[in-house]
This record gives C-alpha cells, structure tokens and sequence, in this order.
C-alpha cells in the first residue's frame, strides 16, 4: 500500500500484498503440481490428477485472487476516479465520476481482526460501495490510506 502521487490536483495510490508474500504464497501450488505430476508419472494417474485438478486448482484460485493490484487515481482537474485492477489473468479498468464520488470507508470483518477500503458513492439508491481490493488486511494498515483519501477529496471539495 503507498501513495505514489499525492497533489492538489491528482492522487494515484497503489495497493497490492508484497512481493515475497506472494511467493511463500505462491509456494503450495508448485509444490501441489509437482506432487501431481510425480504421482501422474508413477504410474497413480487418477490420484495425481485428482491432486493437481482439485488441490492446484484450489491453490491456484487462492493465488489469482490474493495477486490482484489496485490502482485508484483521482483526477481533479479530469474529475475522475480511476480504479485499475491487474491480476494475472488480465486488467479490469473502471471509472466514474469525481463528484459522485462520497468517501471511503473502511470496511471491518470482525471474525478475523481484517479490513478493506470501500469507495463509497452516495448519490445513487441505494448508495453504491466498491471495494478497492478483494482481499483485507489488518486494519492499521488500510484506516490511514482511507483518511489518505478522505482528506483529498476534502481538500478537492474546497477548491
């Protein structure tokens, strides 16, 4: 999570789980293939398969989703908010306008102490909350990025 560009006219923040998380993530699919592909070559070809299929296909969604980088710019002189998300199978671009655009939010799951930043766009019905990312992490680390943004839009409001 950083904020890569924070001006009176545009603030580009970026949010993604680091790097070697992602590999010591990333680390139970290899090892689930390789597990399959060995069961596979001995000869245990249902088992292996079933090892790869279900369990690598499982390891491997979990891996697609946690991969997934948000980008959020706010363009006050375009008046727009960007949201890019890429994971590994592509980019997904959304934009709206600035003026729609309330606050954000932090969302909490209080079962597992996580949370998430919520865009949350007031002037629809009902009104239309966007997560930045699919994934939570620890709230101390999301509460001041979502201030981040609050304090932006107000600063933009005021011009």
């Amino acid at each position: 999570m950083s904020v890569h560009t924070d001006t009176a006219e545009k603030l580009v923040i970026s949010v993604q789980l680091p790097r070697f998380l992602l590999w010591v993530m990333g680390l139970p699919v290899g090892i689930v293939l390789l597990v399959g592909l060995f069961e596979v070559v001995s000869g245990s070809t249902t088992s292996g398969l079933m090892l790869i299929v279900i369990f690598g296909g499982f390891f491997g969604w979990a891996f697609l989703r946690i991969s997934e980088r948000a980008d959020l710019v706010l363009d006050a002189q375009v008046g727009t908010v960007r949201l890019t998300r890429r994971t590994l199978t592509g980019t997904r671009v959304e934009a709206f306008a600035l003026v729609d655009l309330d606050s954000a939010e932090l969302s909490r799951n209080p079962r597992r102490g996580s949370g998430a930043i919520d865009l949350v766009f007031t002037n629809t019905r009902p009104a239309t909350r966007i997560p930045l990312t699919g994934w939570g992490v620890s709230q101390g680390g999301m509460a001041p990025l979502a201030q981040k943004i609050n304090d932006w839009l107000a600063q933009a409001r005021a011009r």
